[in-house]
């Protein structure tokens, strides 16, 4: 009787997640494509839930790798894997050595978010950011080209337009390829804002602007999004990370900063 009325609330990113902006820009990019998607373990195995339901294959750390080595055979569409930074370097670099020898004819995704998000922003490898660290950060790129890597493309996913083109360019190309989507962990990065004094600047909607076209909430699914009594997009303040992503997806320019501007 507890669970009678309540809304069905699926597991999703946070706030100013990097994931979610990054897999809208790689569906933007094969929009019209048919594709297979082989995911891998870290928060973004959220995408083949609810309201996302993108992907194709998810069965164990690292295994992204090794099943789209196998899918380019045996598939048709075009094929391309996804993995997180910490994954990758503890369960990716066989399948990656693989695909770079055999020049295998897939594209990678790596969504680097500089730690071990999923499980409480823990170290790894990759880690930039950190106020102890453990030792030498590796540049991921750099292993990429010392694994045999040619092609690799580095994209910013807060910077819509530039992401999805950049990575329309790079799946375009023949043979193996990686790119690297990299934006720190909103949480880890707002730790980082909170130890250094900076303030979390959150959005707001111009209701003046907003024609209720619900691209905000349609496309992109942030939590801090809900509607208002007469079906208007609001943002909550108290959970909008100020990425800014929303903004650069209205048509009109509805999403504005709350940032007070100085003359």
């Amino acid at each position: 009787k507890l669970k009678e009325g309540l809304a069905v609330r699926p597991p999703t990113f946070c706030p100013g997640c990097p994931h979610r902006a990054s897999i809208h820009a790689v569906r933007k990019a094969l929009k019209g494509v048919k594709h297979v998607l082989a995911t891998d373990i870290g928060c973004y195995s959220m995408s083949p839930l609810l309201p996302l339901e993108y992907g194709d294959t998810l069965l164990s750390m690292g295994a992204s790798l090794g099943v789209a080595n196998g899918l380019q055979y045996a598939v048709a569409e075009p094929v391309i894997a996804m993995i997180g930074d910490s994954t990758f370097y503890h369960a990716g670099l066989p399948g990656l050595a693989n695909a770079a020898y055999r020049n295998s004819n897939f594209k990678l995704f790596i969504l680097d978010n500089d730690v071990t998000a999923m499980t409480g922003q823990q170290t790894n490898p990759n880690t930039r950011m950190t106020e102890h660290p453990a030792g030498q950060p590796l540049i991921l790129e750099e292993v990429l080209k010392g694994l045999g890597v040619r092609d690799i493309t580095i994209v910013d996913p807060y910077q819509v337009k530039a992401t999805v083109d950049k990575m329309k360019e790079a799946l375009q190309r023949p043979g193996f390829g990686v790119i690297i989507s990299r934006r720190v962990c909103a949480l880890h990065g707002d730790r980082w804002k909170k130890k250094k004094g900076e303030p979390i600047i959150p959005n707001k909607i111009d209701k003046n602007a907003c024609k209720q076209f619900y691209t905000c909430i349609r496309d992109f699914y942030c939590p801090a999004y809900s509607l208002d009594e007469n079906r208007q997009a609001v943002i909550a303040p108290e959970l909008c990370d100020g990425c800014n992503v929303c903004g650069q997806l209205c048509q009109n320019s509805a999403v504005v900063s709350t940032r007070e501007v100085k003359l």
